[in-house]
């Protein structure tokens, strides 16, 4: 079965969605809901033509068929927990948005347990804890991007070449400039994100959260507050739900 976002878009009556689509289409909850499994993406990384190739999994052979618009639920969210409402006051007493049913563009920290070889980013830092953030988000299906000390920006699929860059090390206008440049790289990104939501500690959000607030951005830290073995914590339990 062969689906093409650029139909699913169009019968679905967005306007500007393409790349919330064609996260949707590639994660492994549409999988799951829908009982096909990916096998290949066709074209462009985010594009009208992109096309999505799945088995279906109640039949032996592939069926293809030109658009199954009906088969492209918009991205699930899950139900936020009870008393949770539109908004929610954070560990240190930050009123945020709540990331439950809006459309989320989330942002991963780096870290610093990397291959030693050049590869794409989302499978470049391979400790646990971004393992678990990777997995989460991609079960989420919405957008995402890597923050990266080095780079800046990063989607996960452009392949990067490992480094030993750190923010920690970095003088209080080495990681204001750094900030900058993430902003000047987020806006294409934010014009399809209702919410952005870090899983980042607080050196990469120091200065990006004033500015993104500033901005009228809606902005959720579910993590805030949490040591590292918390983090973990709450990355697994909600990877179990």
């Amino acid at each position: 079965m062969v689906i093409r976002a650029g139909d699913v878009h169009r019968d679905l009556g967005l306007t500007g969605r393409v790349p919330a689509v064609c996260s949707a289409l590639a994660s492994t909850l549409f999988e799951r809901l829908a009982e096909v499994t990916l096998i290949e993406r066709i074209g462009p990384r985010q594009s009208t033509t992109t096309q999505f190739r799945y088995r279906l999994k109640q039949h032996t052979g592939d069926v293809f068929v030109r658009r199954v618009a009906e088969a492209a639920p918009p991205p699930y969210r899950p139900a936020a927990p009870q008393g949770m409402a539109a908004s929610r006051i954070d560990s240190v007493g930050t009123i945020t948005a709540d990331s439950a049913g809006g459309r989320c563009l989330f942002l991963v920290s780096c870290v610093k347990t990397k291959l030693s070889r050049p590869a794409r980013a989302k499978e470049l830092y391979i400790s646990a804890w971004f393992r678990k953030a990777r997995a989460y988000v991609q079960r989420e299906g919405g957008a995402w991007r890597i923050l990266s000390a080095k780079y800046g920006l990063v989607d996960p699929e452009d392949v990067i070449q490992p480094y030993e860059k750190t923010l920690i090390a970095m003088q209080v206008a080495e990681r204001r400039a750094w900030a900058s440049n993430v902003l000047e790289a987020l806006e294409p990104c934010l014009a399809d994100a209702d919410t952005v939501v870090f899983l980042a500690g607080e050196r990469y959000r120091e200065f990006l959260e004033p500015s993104l607030r500033a901005r009228g951005v809606g902005l959720d830290v579910p993590m805030r507050g949490l040591s590292q073995g918390r983090q973990l914590a709450w990355l697994g339990a909600r990877l179990r739900e």
